[in-house]
């Protein structure tokens, strides 16, 4: 009877199985807007075709939410592949601290925050359920449907030992997972969750070096710690964040100079590379990392930030002569990189910092070039290097061949479809993105299939259409500036999971325009506003100053 079992797993996974429909991207009818209006109407299409994919992906996952457990698998078992999959490897009911939680998890909650609140209490019950069954030490993984506890394992590197493996899992955990949440929600319980994991990875750290003790030798986990100690510094003001940032920081700042620019991970016993240096996700993550900690340095550390800048600008330029084509375009081992913003970012962040030009065409020069590149694989790599081109969107004059080149990007990522296992939780990350691009920032408080609200800003003022298929009373909620009001930063600047803003209200006073009715509104826009809506609507928010 045993050999008959997958046979019997297979049709029953055939007969549950989620439906997901690709679409392609919808055209406007507005060919050619000609007004600030006709530009967000033309938007909302766009934007709400994204809200519902992402909203399509969202409800998909809620229900592989294990009841008992309250956690997510990476792997859930969907198709018949995935039965035979499960059968040989039995880890798809497995959550994973560097997959379902890092990956998966914190898209789900903030798509509940964009999309449908009612899936909140659930998804904090995760939260809750994580930190009760690992403990207080570092996040453990877990057999969503016992509860149990299972060994930590890198799918990269299974030779890693268990403690490098939680460390690594972790790191993942907090930079991918939770930095997102605190970006967009500020103090919580999962930006409580990701101090206590900081703190347990700094008193764990095992690595000596002769700047004092870091979590690991590999330039994934090193980098992701730099990204996420310099925000927990930036986010509770405690020296001990910049402390272990700047370890990590002094041991590649040494690596870089005594390797004419490239580092790579750290082999202690013959004390050179272990390996070479990846320039994609799984590597990369250093050099954005040792940029978000030169830019920390600058305010709280002028000396360190001095004596940290050769170091930095020798890798910048050691890597483009290494990383990228006659286009420009980044590539890793010959193939396209499609994490390739990560990179662009932190060119852009030495740019601001230092004023210097030619950091400033690594970037345009790879975005006039952008759209000769079509070809990007599966749907994770589709998603990411969307995301790439929205978080440069913001502060780099774009060329239209960018958008004209994303639009495409997208339509393509969702003839593909979902992949049916954790890295969905990118899909949804970058359906919101390009929807909030398209609303600048503004969203309903109850998003509800049918309405449509785009976004267009000119002079200083937001523009939104709305539109309904049917009456309804709506609240409009507006982007704050979250890096101001969460990260206590003067200056914004692209970074890795930090969703972008686009207009942003303070505590100032506004005048609102509902077609032809305007009101002043004080210091409370922040908490949004209610209009009423039979079909359609146009409304024009803008400061008042003096």
């Amino acid at each position: 009877m045993k050999k008959y079992v997958p046979i019997l797993a297979m049709l029953a996974a055939l007969l549950a199985v989620s439906v997901f429909v690709p679409s392609a991207l919808p055209e406007s009818p507005l060919k050619s807007p000609s007004n600030p209006y006709e530009f967000a109407e033309s938007n909302s299409y766009k934007a709400e075709w994204a809200f519902s994919k992402a909203n399509n992906a969202l409800n998909i996952w809620m229900d592989y939410q294990n009841q008992g457990t309250m956690l997510f698998p990476q792997h859930p078992v969907h198709t018949p592949v995935d039965v035979a999959r499960e059968w040989i490897k039995k880890d798809s009911y497995h959550w994973t601290s560097e997959n379902s939680a890092a990956d998966l998890y914190p898209f789900l909650v903030i798509g509940s925050f964009y999309l449908n609140s009612s899936y909140s209490d659930s998804l904090e019950l995760t939260m809750e359920m994580e930190r009760a069954i690992s403990g207080e030490g570092l996040p453990k993984n877990i057999d969503i449907r016992s509860g149990k506890i299972i060994p930590s394992l890198v799918q990269s590197d299974s030779s890693l030992r268990s403690l490098d493996a939680e460390i690594f899992g972790a790191s993942e955990y907090v930079k991918d997972g939770l930095l997102p949440i605190i970006e967009l929600k500020g103090s919580s319980i999962w930006s409580a969750r990701a101090l206590e994991i900081l703190d347990r990875i700094i008193e764990g750290s095992p690595v000596e070096t002769e700047f004092g003790k870091i979590p690991s030798s590999g330039t994934e986990a090193n980098g992701e710690m730099l990204q996420s100690l310099t925000r927990a510094y930036r986010f509770t003001g405690d020296s001990k964040y910049l402390e272990a940032a700047q370890r990590i920081g002094n041991f590649y700042s040494d690596i870089i100079d005594k390797r004419g620019g490239i580092p790579c991970d750290w082999d202690f016993v013959s004390g050179d590379c272990a390996s070479e240096f990846n320039l994609r996700d799984h590597g990369n993550e250093l050099v954005p990392g040792m940029l978000e900690l030169l830019y920390l340095e600058k305010s709280e550390d002028p000396e360190a930030y001095s004596q940290r800048l050769p170091s930095v600008s020798l890798m910048l330029d050691s890597l483009l002569e290494i990383g990228i084509n006659e286009d420009h375009i980044w590539i890793s081992k010959g193939k396209l990189n499609d994490n390739w913003g990560y990179l662009l970012n932190a060119y852009y962040q030495f740019y601001s910092l230092t004023g210097e030009e030619k950091y400033l065409a690594a970037v345009t020069n790879s975005l006039e070039n952008l759209h000769k590149y079509s070809d990007w694989g599966r749907t994770d790599a589709y998603a990411d290097t969307v995301e790439s081109a929205l978080y440069l969107a913001g502060y780099v004059e774009m060329p239209d061949s960018v958008f004209i080149w994303m639009d495409e990007m997208m339509g393509d990522m969702n003839r593909i479809g979902l992949e049916h296992d954790y890295k969905d939780g990118n899909y949804i990350r970058t359906s919101l993105m390009y929807a909030l691009y398209h609303t600048k920032g503004a969203y309903l408080e109850e998003w509800s299939s049918g309405t449509r609200i785009g976004g267009h800003i000119e002079n200083g003022a937001l523009y939104l259409h709305i539109s309904v298929d049917e009456p309804r009373n709506l609240t409009i909620m507006l982007d704050t500036p979250r890096h101001s009001n969460i990260l206590g930063l003067e200056r914004n600047y692209p970074r890795l999971n930090a969703f972008p803003e686009w207009y942003v209200v303070s505590d100032s006073s506004y005048t609102i325009t509902v077609d032809e009715f305007s009101e002043t509104v004080s210091n409370n826009l922040r908490n949004g506003f209610s209009v009423h809506v039979d079909d359609s609507v146009n409304i024009k928010i803008e400061p008042n100053y003096g």
